[in-house]
């Protein structure tokens, strides 16, 4: 079922779960039903996550983004609708540190604040990049929670030294919502300061960058329950059981794929391109390390073997460029992009150029120009290049994947906002060679509300919730082309090098 065909009402015997999905960009409160093995989402209210810059620092709006909830929880209190749980997943790896009296000591900081520079070099001096990755499983990147530790203890070690609590972003929601303090393992598992292996903190990583290990929270399975939504929060829907899903969106979004067997991988398109398998125990050889992947847990036992790429915040910077105002929809661009001609300039989204230029658009016909190729022409040009250049590094990830794992992996489930793209869709089919099947749309969501559903005894565990996913859900599939352009295409983007 399309999110936009969902009833307008659920019927009698439904059980229904609230699932706030925050984006990095955009933010939604879905209701979802599950009756006789379907699952319908309707969708409450949207809001935008804007950070907020001050001075050279870049910070998240964390009350804004309450108010959001509220107004949304608010609608379904006056409509006479109690969920039967409630639960909050977000993007990772960012955090709030609170003081002894629960109050936060700083605004919580983007994981794009540029206070980062030069910590990875900074960590890397003191414990090797094979004993980190041993330890946590993840591969050392400026904006993981660790690193932005580092940062602080560089720039301001006071807050830390006043640190009684650090809460990861959905640990924060909940708690300002009147739950206790804990950390579900999948938000714990994007850190790079948690043993995925031993399931604890890292005392070692956590004393390098001078936070008390004391600061952190009990880590909790995804479908705990952790409280009550609290009449003294001054929030609609008290008493509402507020339940731990799995609190990375990637985590949910990868719970809600459609699929069955072990010969598939995801990717997860949104602000970032998470792109990966479901393996029963961390990879953490020397091949999977320099090969670049990473293990976040997953749901019932799994763990989620990815890459972290760049995504469809490459486009969106630039819709924001071209237009400020905010009239130009990615439709349009896409409608362009269509028109344009195949196979033109390409650019490498994983170059450090485009983590947050002033202007996206520029940074692109730079890079084009670095490489010795004519920059794109226009927005429709401009947007071929990304789309194309993504679906190339989707391609190359998909040949490492099968290289340090064996197995084929000969179907992608593409799910998120980039599975609404026909053009990236059939994109990625072409340039990775086998079929796409796209969908869900909203996947974070859907896993929200299954594990929620999981948790309530009203789906049985993960298989069960992937049926009823491909039961609810209009997938597309997408068989590649065949076109032997490609394979030239692919030579190009292996061969980029800018001149820096």
């Amino acid at each position: 079922m399309k999110l936009s065909d969902a009833p307008l009402f659920f019927p009698p015997d439904a059980s229904h779960y609230l699932a706030f999905d925050l984006g990095a960009g955009s933010c939604r409160a879905t209701l979802g039903a599950l009756s006789d093995g379907r699952l319908s989402l309707r969708e409450i209210s949207r809001f935008t996550n804007r950070p907020m810059r001050v001075r050279s620092s870049i910070h998240w709006d964390v009350y804004a983004l309450l108010a959001g909830m509220k107004d949304a929880m608010g609608t379904l209190a006056d409509e006479g609708t109690a969920p039967d749980s409630a639960s909050v997943d977000t993007w990772g790896v960012d955090f709030a540190l609170l003081g002894g009296d629960g109050r936060f000591l700083v605004r919580p900081h983007c994981y794009r604040d540029p206070r980062t520079r030069g910590v990875v070099e900074e960590i890397l001096a003191h414990i090797p990049r094979e004993r980190l990755y041993e330890l946590t499983g993840i591969q050392p990147e400026r904006f993981n929670t660790l690193f932005q530790l580092c940062a602080f203890k560089r720039s301001q070690p006071g807050v830390l030294a006043k640190t009684a609590s650090l809460l990861f972003m959905p640990d924060v929601f909940n708690f300002l919502l009147g739950t206790g303090k804990a950390t579900e393992l999948t938000i714990a598992s994007t850190s790079q300061l948690y043993d995925p292996r031993g399931r604890c903190w890292v005392p070692e990583l956590l004393e390098m960058v001078g936070l008390d290990p004391g600061a952190m929270q009990p880590v909790v399975q995804p479908g705990m329950m952790l409280g009550l939504v609290s009449g003294e929060a001054g929030m609609p829907l008290a008493g509402t059981p507020l339940v731990a899903c799995a609190s990375h969106d990637t985590a949910s979004a990868v719970a809600a794929v459609p699929a069955a067997g072990d010969d598939w991988c995801f990717i997860s398109v949104g602000t970032w391109s998470l792109m990966g398998i479901e393996v029963p125990e961390p990879l953490v050889d020397s091949r999977c390390l320099d090969a670049g992947f990473s293990n976040e847990a997953g749901v019932a036992g799994t763990f989620r073997f990815l890459k972290n790429l760049n995504g469809l915040w490459l486009l969106s910077r630039c819709i924001q460029a071209w237009d400020p105002a905010g009239g130009l929809t990615y439709s349009q661009v896409e409608r362009e992009a269509c028109d344009s001609e195949s196979f033109g300039p390409l650019i490498d989204p994983r170059d450090e150029m485009f983590f947050d230029p002033a202007d996206m658009a520029a940074a692109i016909r730079t890079f084009c120009e670095d490489t010795g190729q004519t920059p794109p022409d226009g927005a429709g040009g401009t947007a071929r290049c990304v789309l194309e250049s993504l679906a190339l590094l989707y391609g190359e990830t998909l040949e490492l994947l099968r290289s340090v794992t064996g197995r084929r992996l000969c179907l992608i489930h593409l799910v998120g906002g980039g599975s609404r793209s026909p053009l990236l869709c059939s994109l990625v089919a072409d340039a990775c060679g086998v079929p796409v099947v796209a969908g869900p749309v909203e996947a974070a969501s859907a896993g929200n509300v299954l594990i929620q559903a999981i948790a309530g005894d009203r789906v049985s565990g993960l298989a069960e919730a992937r049926r009823i996913s491909a039961a609810s859900f209009d997938l597309v599939e997408y068989e590649p082309s065949g076109d032997p352009r490609w394979e030239e295409a692919r030579h190009r983007f292996a061969n980029l090098s800018r001149t820096r």
